[in-house]
């Protein structure tokens, strides 16, 4: 079997996950939502944050899961308008915060050369939006790289059901 490209997933592989998103939550809840740090630090533990440790749990809504995933964590009951709202403000309306605080987990752009170099095939997939995704490969400088970015809202079901990589 030939190994024609490599798949990666987006955030804890390509994005520091800790160092980006703990930051920009906070902030998005402190600056959008006017949450005191409280109720950012509640919200931010019922997403799957552990304060201890600074990090983000195993299986956590915050590090792994769908932008609407995590709107019903932080505001149960919202009907479908409201929800899509959201949404809208999450992957949209937050994207100038997101630019200047993407850390890459690493310096990417020798090592996805190189896989181009050997003739890989290379894409990403992640439970963030689309739009996000995409955004996100941009303000990194690595965009270039990816025959295809495989989000939530391009499959039927989202990770890990396996539907991005049958697409």
């Amino acid at each position: 079997m030939t190994i024609k490209g490599v798949l990666f997933d987006k955030d804890g592989t390509l994005i520091d996950v800790n160092n980006t998103w703990v930051p920009i939550y906070r902030q998005l809840l402190s600056d959008q939502f006017q949450i005191g740090v409280d109720g950012i630090e509640i919200l931010m533990e019922k997403a799957g944050y552990d304060r201890a440790s600074g990090t983000f749990l195993p299986g956590s809504i915050l590090a792994g899961g769908t932008t609407r995933q995590l709107i019903e964590i932080w505001w149960p009951g919202l009907d479908d308008a409201g929800i899509a709202e959201k949404i809208r403000l999450l992957d949209h309306d937050y994207a100038p915060l997101v630019k200047d605080s993407l850390a890459p987990l690493m310096p990417l752009e020798p090592v996805l050369s190189e896989l181009r170099a050997m003739g890989l095939k290379l894409g990403v997939a992640t439970n963030d939006s689309h739009v996000s995704a995409r955004n996100h490969m941009m303000h990194i400088g690595i965009i270039e790289h990816f025959e295809d970015i495989i989000a939530a809202d391009t499959v039927p079901v989202a990770k890990p059901s396996g539907n991005m990589i049958k697409r």
